[in-house]
């Protein structure tokens, strides 16, 4: 969205929603029309009244009473169509708002890995949660925005038919009131945009607290982060506080503005230009109609305005997202069984070089130690075997198939790759290992022997729910030990064909640690091992190759 103009929002919903956007418009046009047929059957009955008759004489044999019954029949349909037109709109909002999420969790799947990591979790967040809620809010503001202003369109039109240069003259005056109000719009724009980004602002800060909290709470400083987080929370709601007073003001100002210049154009008219105060009367009750719905139309937008820098980021996050999985068409690999081969490989980050013409081969279904101090490119290694990131030069070959070659994402469903914190989700033991594969006899026997093979199944006999108990947030009330194992055991189950270790035993005592690298080993007889660590001494004795990047 390259501006940000009314027809740019449009062009947005349209974009999304594609020509259900002109059904939403169609439903506020034929609810216009009729308006404006209400609204001139009020035109004879002021005249006839005013005059002390008692029939319609502009109809031929139709009485008042006739044309009272009209009116009531032509606002029963309206509500009809009203009804009809409404129950179509929250449909289709539904359908954008799931649409927008949907596309936002499938971009987190063609999203790369490096740009992940250079991202702004808090604006990821934010865009994803808060920001497609205040999104759906502004689709319901923008199209009743539209739907207002066919009112007012069609109001006007029929004043300037019967009487335009009454018309001209209150339109004149709304003119110059719409010049006032422009300046209240601006800053809610500008107000829209900077809520947002006070709101990555606040996210960001909030995922922080939740990932360090262990660290704040030992630390005592749990107060002083939130000290930044409740300053963040004070600028979101100062700025909240601004775009609802300007609301407010406009809100207050604009009916009794609107409706002095109304009446003072009624007594210039009938007072300098002499016209009769039945005319003026007509048209100012149609004529009012249309300028209540600029009032709403203009209202409703303002507050829409209050709303559009969250389209606004939506826009631009869903348009960074890459529309295809990088490499999507390249070979599908069966399997990630054989030898890995790096030759000739470079890698840098920015301008820091990491590996330069690299030559080392890993074999396939041993175990693979490499070691070396922080720093060194241990883990870079596993980033480049996993897929995560690409050489800079050179290439990394699996068996006789080039990576450049591969469908990554293809191939990253036979490589399991264990962090040294890993990761356990806040649900039962069974959905943890099976990642919410189906409960069903066969895959339960699935996951006890996923569980056996990762020497967890002692644990499992033990927990009063079984394979049902809920793990707490991060795994809490598990031991590092059996969160490494856990994470195994999660590969396992997935069957895969090589299993990557990033420092596996940082956090463990030496008894635990040891444990945990003679269950490593035992897995290397039909899987590939490779072990990141800069403790090597427990993986020395199981190891069948060591690379040594010291």
């Amino acid at each position: 969205m390259d501006r940000h103009r009314p027809v740019d929002f449009f062009r947005f919903f349209h974009q999304h929603l594609g020509g259900k956007v002109y059904i939403t418009v169609l439903f506020g046009v034929l609810m216009g029309i009729l308006d404006g047929l209400g609204l001139l059957l009020f035109l004879p009955l002021l005249k006839n009244l005013s005059a002390g008759e008692h029939s319609a004489d502009w109809i031929p044999g139709w009485s008042i009473t006739t044309v009272l019954l009209l009116l009531l029949l032509v606002f029963v349909i309206k509500a009809v169509i009203r009804y009809t037109g409404e129950i179509i709109k929250v449909r289709y909002q539904h359908g954008f708002i799931r649409d927008l999420r949907i596309k936002g969790i499938e971009g987190f799947r063609r999203m790369s890995y490096l740009q992940f990591v250079k991202s702004d979790a808090g604006r990821l967040q934010n865009s994803m949660g808060s920001e497609i809620n205040r999104t759906n809010q502004a689709f319901q503001l923008f199209f009743t925005t539209v739907q207002w202003g066919i009112l007012a369109i069609i109001a006007v039109s029929i004043a300037m038919v019967v009487h335009p240069l009454f018309t001209i003259t209150v339109l004149l005056g709304g003119g110059l009131l719409q010049w006032m109000f422009n300046r209240f719009y601006r800053s809610t724009k500008h107000l829209s945009k900077t809520l947002t980004t006070q709101n990555h602002k606040y996210h960001r800060l909030l995922i922080q607290l939740i990932n360090h909290f262990t660290y704040l709470k030992a630390n005592a400083r749990v107060a002083v982060y939130g000290n930044q987080m409740a300053q963040s929370v004070k600028e979101v709601e100062d700025n909240q506080l601004k775009l609802g007073n300007i609301h407010a003001l406009i809100s207050a100002l604009r009916e009794p503005l609107v409706l002095l210049i109304s009446i003072g154009a009624l007594l210039y008219h009938h007072h300098v230009r002499g016209d009769e105060w039945s005319l003026l009367l007509g048209v100012f009750v149609i004529l009012y109609r249309g300028v209540q719905s600029i009032v709403e139309t203009q209202s409703h937008y303002n507050a829409f305005l209050g709303l559009s820098g969250s389209l606004i980021n939506v826009d631009a996050f869903l348009s960074e997202i890459p529309s295809a999985e990088d490499n999507a068409d390249g070979q599908v690999r069966a399997n990630a069984k054989g030898d890995f081969a790096f030759q000739q490989l470079s890698y840098k980050i920015g301008a820091v070089k990491v590996f330069s013409k690299f030559e080392e081969v890993v074999p396939g279904q041993k175990l693979t130690l490499i070691k070396g101090e922080s720093g060194r490119g241990k883990s870079t290694l596993l980033h480049l075997i996993s897929g995560l990131v690409r050489p800079s030069k050179g290439e990394l070959m699996i068996g006789e198939d080039n990576y450049a070659n591969l469908n990554i994402q293809a191939l990253q469903k036979h490589i399991g790759y264990i962090t040294q914190e890993p990761a356990v989700f806040a649900d039962t033991l069974y959905n943890n290992v099976t990642f919410w594969d189906e409960d069903n006899e066969q895959n339960r026997l699935r996951f006890r022997r996923a569980l056996e093979q990762a020497a967890l199944i002692h644990f499992l006999d033990q927990l009063p729910d079984g394979a049902d108990t809920a793990i707490g947030h991060q795994g809490y009330n598990l031991s590092g030990g059996q969160r490494q194992r856990l994470a195994i055991a999660r590969e396992l189950y997935r069957k895969a064909d090589v299993l990557l270790f990033d420092e596996p035993t940082a956090a463990l005592d030496k008894a635990n640690a040891e444990t945990i690298a003679g269950t490593i080993a035992h897995l290397k007889k039909n899987i590939t091992i490779v072990v990141a660590t800069h403790q090597p001494e427990v993986f020395l004795p199981h190891a069948d190759k060591i690379i040594n990047l010291s």
